[in-house]
């Protein structure tokens, strides 16, 4: 099923040389695009919630881009049927935006994508999906040029990115599809920005290059009809090079962690120097200011002169978060008043380092550490008492996944100290299964011993209550302890018989399990007991409400 395509202009014009770019193929369930039609038509959800019903996996690649010919046609082969392709607009003339397409003829189905809020405003949303022969106005974009400078020395500063930040542009994230416009200033600090739309209310961000000691801001961008150019001039104002290492706090072995920048915003530790920097306040380009730690744990960001904080990140467990730590690079509290953006979770960051450059200095030092936890030894005993190899653990170093057959019987793990969850141990083959939790000091030690676990047997069937052979069954499962969310548990699949009947052992008692076909699901357990078969009965699998 080809995409055969047509942009065009507001005046019915065949936009010439405007490229489509695939940046997500979706695959719909069970390979039949007829209920998702139906349930848009039916505006029988949001539009993110129809699409994550029936669209449960996508990919990035390949990611093929297409040119319009003289008539503003396009012709992309390849995707296949059935398929919900995103992807992005642009032309010379034209404002870059999403799109979407279904490989399927028809009509475009207009589906509400955001209700808004009437109260503060907020104008509701609607995503459109075009059918595969769509034809495609394009608004027109509004050209905008100008010069980067230094703030003081008035020299052009050249390698300088200039992006958007509109929401017209980049209404909403989905599943990492955020489409920038961006261009980079010449030898003479000179840019040309094109694919931004007519119209007013938003705002240019001017990112320094990683190796430029100046921090990123954003300017208003006026009003324009996309007849001439906006102008909009910049000046950036030189800040202080932060310099450092990043080392494990035990071993003293270098990270290559991620680092950010924030001056602080509050009442006992405030930075006046925020003023001299316009515009610094409110530029969220966090993915383009983040500097990474090099092979020897070093790196380089820039910052303010006065108060300010290095978030450092390396979300690798056991590695303990910045609101667990009780050290110099910890903080008790959940949330910062921060420049350019508020920091709103301190868990965010493993170390949240304190500087303070005197203004007029060129640069400063300092060091950060990364806290690896507590570590502990463990060892694994059968129902006899007698050690046990052969066993697979879930969340043995808080990553919340199963690792690979233990050879031994013995094992060593490592845990954040500040909170307590659950160690699951278990040996599918012999239908045994053991919890834990982690000591209660560095370096302790814990025995699982296990035992028979719990057995879930039952019959799936349709709405109609005829059984439903041959489906792929996915059991997950939810601790008691620890994070709350639903996990895979093993074996990652069952297949219902002929008669739809299942049986999954070995269950860990007391916990909450589930059972998806892909898209719903059976919800059970909570009060299983060691050795039990519990028959469910007729089972029949319901929409998710949370995933």
């Amino acid at each position: 099923m080809p995409i055969t395509g047509q942009i065009v202009d507001l005046e019915g014009k065949p936009v010439r040389n405007a490229t489509l770019t695939v940046w997500q193929t979706h695959e719909v369930s069970g390979d039949d695009l007829g209920p998702w039609v139906a349930a848009a038509l039916g505006k029988q959800g949001l539009a993110f919630d129809l699409e994550r019903k029936f669209f449960p996996r996508y990919t990035t690649a390949p990611c093929p881009t297409v040119t319009t010919n003289a008539d503003g046609k396009l012709r992309l082969t390849g995707i296949g049927r059935n398929r919900l392709v995103r992807g992005i607009i642009e032309g010379p003339s034209i404002a870059s935006q999403q799109v979407c397409i279904v490989t399927r003829p028809g009509k475009p189905i207009d589906v509400l994508s955001d209700k808004g809020r009437q109260e503060y405003g907020e104008p509701s949303q609607t995503t459109t999906y075009y059918g595969s022969d769509f034809r495609f106005v394009a608004a027109p974009c509004q050209l905008i040029v100008g010069v980067v400078r230094d703030a003081d020395t008035k020299k052009p500063i050249a390698g300088t990115t200039v992006r958007g930040l509109n929401r017209l542009v980049a209404p909403s994230s989905y599943r990492g599809l955020h489409p920038v416009v961006r261009t980079t200033t010449d030898a003479e600090g000179r840019y040309r920005l094109l694919g931004m739309p007519t119209g007013k209310g938003y705002s240019i961000a001017i990112i320094p290059s990683k190796d430029q000691p100046y921090v990123a801001r954003h300017v208003e961008v006026p009003p324009g009809v996309g007849t001439e150019p906006a102008t909009v001039d910049v000046d950036l104002k030189r800040g202080v090079w932060i310099e450092g290492k990043i080392t494990d706090k035990v071993t003293g072995k270098p990270i290559k962690a991620g680092v950010e920048y924030f001056a602080l915003y509050d009442k006992d530790f405030s930075n006046a120097h925020i003023r001299e920097y316009p515009g610094f306040d409110g530029t969220i380009v966090r993915e383009e200011v983040v500097a990474g730690a090099k092979e020897d744990g070093s790196f380089r960001v820039v910052g303010l002169p006065g108060p300010g904080l290095l978030g450092v990140y390396y979300h690798r467990d056991p590695y303990v978060r910045a609101d667990a730590r009780d050290d110099e690079f910890g903080t008790k509290e959940k949330s910062l008043n921060t420049a350019p953006y508020h920091i709103s979770f301190t868990s965010n960051y493993n170390a949240l380092a304190k500087v303070n450059p005197a203004k007029g200095a060129e640069s400063v030092r300092c060091d950060v550490t990364i806290d690896p936890g507590w570590t502990f030894k463990a060892s694994v005993l059968g129902p006899d008492g007698k050690p046990l190899a052969g066993a697979r653990a879930f969340n043995l170093n808080t990553d919340w996944k199963w690792g690979g057959i233990m050879m031994a019987a013995e094992f060593a793990g490592g845990f954040n100290p500040q909170g307590g969850y659950d160690i699951v141990v278990l040996y599918p083959e012999k239908g045994l299964v053991g919890t834990a939790q982690p000591p209660k000091q560095n370096g302790g030690a814990v025995v699982v011993k296990l035992q028979p676990g719990a057995i879930a047997t039952g019959r799936l069937v349709g709405a109609d209550g005829k059984p439903r052979a041959g489906v792929e069954l996915e059991p997950w499962f939810r601790l008691t302890k620890g994070w709350r969310a639903w996990h895979r548990y093993l074996p990652h699949s069952i297949k219902t018989g002929d008669d739809g009947r299942f049986r999954l052992e070995a269950l860990a008692p007391d916990y909450e399990y589930r059972l998806r076909d892909g898209t719903d699901e059976a919800v059970f357990g909570g009060g299983l007991r060691s050795g039990e078969v519990k028959d469910l009965g007729d089972v029949k699998v319901t929409p998710s409400t949370e995933r």
